[in-house]
């Protein structure tokens, strides 16, 4: 890979012969945003209460909302991006900033600092490469406080394939997640004895990572902070840590603690404890001008202060010294043209630099006596070097404002090296860093050609000082600018204030000398140019304007009701990065109409109090958006009207606004025209009335309100705005205290408008009333608030004021709207209960209550084996049957066709935590059997089968975390699973309630009756499936080349290829839409035991990451001959496991005929790979022909031989006999290599244009055999473009979203094949953002595939 980093976050890259532009992560928000955040639906997550601190709720009603509100979430971000792209706005910027120490490091490859080291096997005493599929690794464990952001299974470019690593979450969750290693005995370990390990930080936001010791796997003791290491980003890095004291004692337990909050990624790998002696290797330390040099291991070189480097030594390889030009102070400039020839292998850290501090470089210099046009060339330089900087300096002190940035660049050298340019530097004298980067190639000799060229003349409107002046007179309007450009101009003002985004190309300067005084619309015509701008301001800074307007779109916009007097004024006109320039435009001036009352602050629709009662209808339709940035949120982007309030008299109002049918709209009322602090606002997408209620205006005061929308539908195109005289009596439950007491009761009114929040935090925080429920007899109490006006929540406690418990809260669960109910809630008569009523976020309004009783389920388990545990009081534990939430697993056990009669209850152990009681029962089988799981309780309950990694195996290490499959069932509903084939072996089962609170032993006794009904069965393959996202798009093996879209499980063993004993097999699955933290399993049941054991799982080389899949199927001896299944799985983090159901993905099954014949010819590559066309060398591929593909069996006797693809025929390079067979082909084979480049433009041609997507590719041999010519009709893959793929490497991830931005917005270089970025598939072939959107949308939230034409 090659990269060329500047200060600002732009880097190259190359993959294979393909030059391509990339943008650092920096520049579309962190790499944390590369895995989707999800919420686990459904299977349920078990993993928490391994920590039993923190229990997890398994309420699927709470379940199902979460995914609702995430479904919500994503779809209005969505809609709000479209609405965004309709009106030719730019899309929202991450509005984190990325640190300037960040900005100026490579964004990768990452490399271990410290290599590899071959230990003797008898000094390990821990060694963890996170290479098996299996996590937490065997013996290891992991404790996730923040569930789906603890540590997983991934990859991040380590020293293999796999680490552990946890990902980001936002702001307000708080990651402590561990990973605590087996016990480890150190009883006779040397005084060398200690931990290494290999670790990965995303950028510097606050985290922390520790090491921890513990005796007995429980307490741990920190002896190790990351606070203390100045690491770098992005880079994998080596750790040591002394164990000597704990050498020859007790053993030991590791912790290691990943702590953050709104943080970054964090990587684990190459775990190891021993007490080998650590290598020796060359130490270069003291004056880089004379170093000295020692061989000594790591940790000694690090206390002499110097530089350590594996595998070399003094003798062999000296130290190298640092020259003349190490020090940027010390370089000689030169004039141009010059050739800087040097070596920089002892290049040294130039920390007094701010700029280039990230790595060793050595320096040129050159001074320019006129404004030059600079080309600093590596063409001369060997090639492969594959790093360097994008900038330069007038200062080597590197003060602020010394940068140089703006740099272009391209790969038109012979060797692939660069040549960078800078345009327009000014006359004197620059200095430029050369890096030293070995793991890039940039090391050793180097040769620098630097020339320069003259700039070109100015021309008017250049810049400030030479601006292109119109004298304009108000007589003159209308008056246009005609025929001006920015193209050929360069960017002079890239760092202004009010033009934000819209200053990044070439700009242009007017100057409006104004006779006298005028009010005036200015309108920009860009001539179709998207993205483009304009700014008026009184000074060439154009730090504060008059006015400014700039848009996605390549219509003519305007900037409304400028008022300009007598003066010079300042017009400059500009564009995003993309597209850089305007090729003609035209500035339009024109007198502007008189502002309509309600337009803005200046010019409100007036309103006096107390004439009352107020009605007006208007619209916001034609008045532009003067307001944003208001206490209205998202409801402030469309067309706004103002209202100017004034109380003559202190007077109580209640304001509604009918939005006559127009969605997404709202009002606020402040007291002043900013709105940034309102008194009250009301807004949401219905087409419902707005209401603020009982709103206390003081006399002599003066309020703004304000009428607006969301960006679309953009204005309201009549609405009615009402106020009336009213008289609010005081919210007699405003408060907890002054509860409402309440029985049952039917459409009971109330409102919470004017009302503040008290009472508990972990439901709502707004605005909020109470009711104190008194039930009439014990029961089962539905509570609701379905109806209601307004987005509403709903909480239940027990207990006193100031002295809570929550026993129910909800939000949306009503069918169908946005509010709230809670159902099924034991209710005792002899209690009372606090009901909280408030909204989502701060919303209030109207509803109405409702509460009802229904008499308790009669349920009494009998006739079953009791559970043998008695009903769990609180300050008292479960110590029967909790299974894997125990410290040490007790479990029940439940036999074939036997029924458990068991008890529930929740309780607090501490008087504080809420638990729940949870029962895991074993089921031992002998045989095959259909299980069919049944329940019946007088609780809500949840219960089913516990998902095992390996089925049968009955531990707590061969879980998976979750409950799969499992049923939520209510009080007196008997309900089964349906039923399973299991074949012998130990089975977990699952009981539990619903809830944390609610069911105490008093009010029970909570019961539930479980069978386990049991019939011998035919043995099966364990079901197994997904709920798609990420989905297997195409599984190709031998002959077996199928593409499908996704279907949770696709039973595909109809389509089967042919394999023999020994053979090897590549297989290669494809994920149709990958995430970096996915991961593929594929198992073959060799023994046809329709069990997928451990052992059949197949080793991929590539098994992570958002694919294409990899690897190699061999079968094995003993397979048995015949069909036999092979399972391809593909899922989102977690264990991988051949059986059960995940909530992302896809199962597929396959045959494979053990005992096939074998093939008669071969082609590699296969599939061959569109990108090919674009390389500069020849490169080949290999047509395999046996013995068998030919008539007469003499594949050796081919003479003659020519490829061809209808008429076009593809060049062939040497042919050759290859003795012994290749791969599957038996005998002798003839090898003919031909010309790939050829074969693509062949097809491309046959095509008639782009190929995309994998496509059949046939194509015939032709040939002699003693002068008698023959013919082979075969057949290839070709792996055409994919939508979005716009490195050309055949994957769609984010590297393609880093050029895309950096093409559109930096300058960077155009997709080789721009239609690849079209992936909206619109007219307009011109990548633009609107496919960046489309793109993102598509990775990120969820958005709809990527298209072509």
């Amino acid at each position: 890979m090659i990269k060329w980093g500047k200060y600002s976050p732009v880097f190259v890259a190359l993959v294979a012969v393909l030059v391509l532009g990339a943008v650092a992560l920096s520049g579309i928000g962190n790499p944390r945003d590369l895995d989707k955040e999800r919420r686990a639906a459904d299977p349920v997550n078990l993993k928490a209460a391994i920590n039993a601190a923190r229990p997890a709720a398994l309420d699927p009603f709470e379940v199902e909302k979460a995914q609702m509100e995430a479904d919500l979430t994503a779809r209005e971000a969505a809609e709000s991006a479209a609405m965004d792209q309709a009106k030719g706005e730019e899309p929202v910027r991450p509005t984190r900033p990325s640190r300037e120490s960040d900005r100026n490091r490579m964004a990768g490859p990452n490399t271990i600092l410290r290599p590899a080291v071959n230990y003797e096997p008898r000094t390990i005493f821990l060694q963890e490469d996170f290479e098996t599929e299996i996590f937490p690794p065997t013996g290891w464990d992991s404790i996730n406080t923040d569930p789906g952001y603890g540590w997983f299974l991934g990859t991040y470019s380590g020293g293999g394939t796999q680490c552990a690593l946890v990902t980001w979450h936002a702001a307000g969750y708080q990651q402590d997640e561990w990973l605590i290693t087996p016990m480890m005995d150190v009883s006779g370990a040397g005084s060398l004895l200690r931990l290494e390990f290999d670790m990965l930080k995303g950028y510097d936001y606050p985290h922390d990572f520790k090491v921890y010791v513990s005796f007995d796997g429980t307490a741990f003791t920190e002896i190790w902070d990351s606070y203390d290491v100045a690491y770098p980003t992005f880079t994998w890095y080596g750790v040591t840590v002394d164990l000597s004291a704990y050498a020859g004692g007790a053993p030991i337990w590791l912790g290691f603690q990943y702590y953050g909050m709104d943080a970054d990624l964090f990587g684990l790998d190459n775990v190891v404890v021993t007490d080998d002696a650590p290598p020796a290797g060359r130490c270069c330390y003291g004056e880089p001008t004379a170093p000295n040099c020692q061989d000594v291991t790591e940790v000694e070189c690090t206390a002499l202060g110097g530089n350590w480097s594996a595998g070399l030594n003094c003798t062999d390889n000296p130290c190298p010294v640092a020259g003349p030009n190490d020090n940027c102070a010390e370089v000689t400039p030169m004039t141009l043209p010059y050739t800087f020839m040097g070596n920089n292998e002892a290049a040294t850290f130039d920390d007094y630099c701010q700029y280039f501090g990230d790595y060793p470089n050595v320096w040129i210099a050159f001074t320019i006596t006129e404004c030059s046009d600079i080309t600093i060339s590596y063409c001369n330089t060997a090639s492969g070097w594959l790093n360097g900087w994008l900038n330069l300096v007038t200062d080597c002190a590197c003060p602020e404002g010394s940068l140089i940035s703006g740099a272009t660049y391209d790969f038109g050298c012979p060797n692939g090296n660069a040549n960078i340019y800078f345009s327009h530097l000014a006359a004197g004298t620059y200095y430029y860093p050369i890096m030293l980067d070995p793991t890039n190639g940039a090391i050793g000799d180097y040769v620098v050609d630097v020339t320069a060229e003259a700039c070109p003349p100015v021309t008017p409107g250049d810049n400030c000082e030479d601006p292109f002046v119109v004298a304009l007179s108000s007589a003159d309007l209308p008056y246009t600018v005609a025929g001006q450009y920015t193209c050929g101009r360069i960017n002079d003002y890239d760092a202004t204030v009010c033009m934000g985004y819209y200053d990044g190309g070439e700009d242009l300067i007017v100057r409006v000398d104004v006779a006298d005084a005028m009010f005036v619309n200015i309108t920009l015509d860009p001539k179709g140019t998207t993205w483009s701008g304009m700014g008026i301001s009184q000074d060439c800074t154009f730090a504060t304007c008059l006015g400014f307007v700039g848009t996605g779109g390549g219509t003519a916009k305007t900037i409304y009701n400028v008022q300009l007097d007598p003066g010079s004024y300042y017009i400059m006109v500009d564009t995003w990065p993309t597209p850089d320039c305007i090729p003609e435009l035209d500035i339009i001036f024109e007198e502007a109409p008189p502002p309509n009352p309600g337009d803005n602050c200046a010019n409100p629709v007036k309103v006096d109090i107390p004439v009352l009662p107020f009605v007006d209808t208007n619209t916001t339709c034609g008045r532009i958006n003067d307001y944003a940035n208001t206490c209205l949120g998202s409801y402030d982007g469309g067309e706004d009207i103002i209202y100017e309030i004034t109380a003559l008299a202190d007077v109580t109002v209640n304001i509604a606004m009918d939005p006559q049918g127009t969605t997404y709209t709202g009002f606020a009322l402040a007291g002043d025209c900013a709105f940034t602090t309102c008194i009250g606002f009301v807004t949401g997408s219905a087409t419902t009335v707005k209401r603020l209620t009982c709103v206390n205006l003081t006399a002599g005061s003066t309020y703004y309100l304000i009428v607006d929308t969301w960006p679309s539908p953009n204005c309201i195109p009549s609405f009615i705005l009402t106020i009336t005289d009213t008289t609010c009596a005081a919210i007699e439950n405003d408060l907890c205290e002054d509860a409402t007491e309440v029985g049952e009761v039917t459409d009971l009114p109330f409102s919470t408008v004017g009302t503040s929040h008290d009472g508990p935090t972990g439901c709502m925080t707004s605005p909020n009333i109470w009711f104190a429920y008194k039930p009439s007899a014990a029961g089962l109490a539905t509570i609701s608030l379905c109806g209601s006006e307004y987005d509403t929540r709903l909480g239940v406690y027990t207990g006193t004021c100031g002295a809570l418990t929550q026993i129910g809260c909800d939000d949306d669960a009503c069918d169908p709207g946005l509010q709230s109910v809670l159902y099924d809630i034991p209710v005792d008569p002899a209690m009372t209960y606090y009901v909280e009523v408030g909204g989502y976020s701060t919303n209030v309004g109207n509803g109405i209550l409702n509460i009802t009783l229904a008499p308790p389920c009669e349920f009494t388990c009998t006739g079953g084996t009791p559970e043998g545990e008695d009903c769990i009081e609180d300050y008292a534990d479960d110590v029967t049957n909790g299974g894997c939430n125990m410290d040490v697993p007790v479990f029940g056990s439940i036999g074939p066709n036997e029924k458990i009669c068991g008890t529930f209850s929740t309780y607090t152990p501490d008087g504080s935590a809420q638990y729940r009681d949870t029962d895991w029962y074993i089921l031992s089988l002998d045989d095959w059997y259909s299980v069919t799981l049944s329940i019946e309780t007088n609780f809500d309950a949840v219960f089913g089968w516990i998902e095992q990694i390996t089925p049968g195996i009955a531990s707590c290490d061969n879980i998976t975390g979750y409950i799969a499959p499992y049923l939520a069932v209510g009080d007196c509903e008997p309900s089964a699973l349906e039923p399973l084939t299991l074949a012998p072996g130990d089975y977990l089962i699952f009981v539990s309630g619903q809830t944390y609170t609610g069911f105490p032993c008093s009010m029970g006794p909570w019961e539930y009756a479980l069978t386990a009904t049991s019939v011998p069965a035919e043995p099966t393959p364990c079901a197994a499936s997904g709920g798609c996202d990420e989905y297997i798009s195409q599984v190709q093996i031998g002959t077996i080349d199928n593409s499908s879209d996704c279907t949770e499980y696709g039973d595909y063993t109809a389509i089967s290829t042919d394999v023999e004993v020994g053979g090897s097999y590549p297989i290669t699955v494809t994920n149709g839409s990958g995430y970096s933290s996915d991961q593929c399993g594929v198992w073959i049941d060799w023994n046809d035991d329709v069990v997928f054991d451990a052992s059949e799982m197949v080793t991929l080389d590539v098994s992570t990451g958002v694919g294409p899949y990899t690897g190699t199927v061999v079968v094995p001896e003993g397979a048995v001959e015949g069909g036999v299944t092979m399972r391809v799985r593909i899922m989102y983090t977690g264990t991988l496991a051949p059986c059960g159901t995940t909530s992302y993905g896809e199962v597929e099954d396959y045959t494979l005929n053990v005992g096939g014949a074998a093939p008669t010819f071969m082609v590699a590559p296969d599939p061959i790979l569109v990108l090919e066309k674009f390389a500069l060398n020849p490169t080949w591929g290999d047509v395999y022909i046996g013995d068998g593909a030919l008539p007469d069996g003499a594949a050796a006797a081919m003479e003659n031989i020519t490829v061809a693809l209808g008429g076009c025929l593809v060049t062939v390079g040497v042919t050759q006999v290859i003795p012994g067979g290749v791969g599957e082909i038996p005998g002798d084979v003839m090898d003919v290599k031909f010309s790939l480049k050829e074969y693509v433009l062949c097809e491309e041609a046959r095509q008639g244009g782009l190929i995309w997507d994998d496509i059949d590719s046939f194509f015939d041999v032709f040939y002699e055999i003693d002068g008698v010519p023959g013919t082979l009709n075969l057949q290839v893959v070709v792996r055409g473009h994919r939508s979005g793929d716009l490195n050309l490497d055949g994957n769609v991830n984010v590297t393609d979203l880093t050029m895309f931005v950096s093409y559109l917005f930096r300058g960077g270089d155009a997709p080789l094949e721009p239609a690849v970025a079209n992936v909206d598939a619109s007219p307009n072939q011109t990548p633009n953002v609107a496919d960046l959107t489309y793109m993102i949308g598509y990775m990120f939230r969820g958005g709809p595939m990527l298209k072509h034409q």
